[in-house]
């Protein structure tokens, strides 16, 4: 067997993690939006590219399309929401929040997980799924809330 295809019979893919901003948590607690709801947009996110403004950018629509989330990913396991916002309010976000937010997502990029885990006992993040699946089944079914 070549140590090539002994790597990759090893190598398992690390857990999703989605977190969310204590900015984001009390907006989304103001409008009822769970955070099963939030972790499935996730999972569709990851299976459709919908949404992707680039550089570490997604909006999601939430809410029966009624809101926009603004997630920060490095497309893959890490995935912060940071931005919400009525689509009344505003159709899409500007050209100077999309460069400041595609900064953010870099930070955050370039973060390692113990600084990830310091922001979330330091109460900056809230992490709603790790491993999404089994979260979402351990909650139960939820609605588009």
């Amino acid at each position: 067997m070549a140590l090539s295809d002994i790597l990759l019979s090893t190598y398992t893919d690390p857990p999703t993690r989605v977190f969310k901003t204590a900015w984001f948590r009390r907006a989304a607690n103001k409008i009822e939006i769970s955070d099963v709801t939030l972790c499935r947009r996730i999972r569709q996110a990851q299976r459709i590219s919908i949404g992707n403004l680039g550089g570490g950018v997604v909006k999601i629509r939430l809410k029966n399309n009624l809101y926009r989330s603004i997630v920060l990913t490095d497309y893959g396991h890490l995935w912060i929401y940071v931005h919400l916002y009525a689509k009344q309010d505003s159709a899409n976000i500007k050209a100077s929040e999309l460069s400041d937010f595609r900064k953010l997502a870099i930070l955050y990029q370039r973060s390692s997980a113990t600084n990830i885990n310091i922001a979330v006992s330091n109460g900056d993040l809230f992490e709603i799924c790790h491993d999404e699946e089994a979260n979402i089944q351990k909650q139960g079914v939820g609605s588009d809330s």
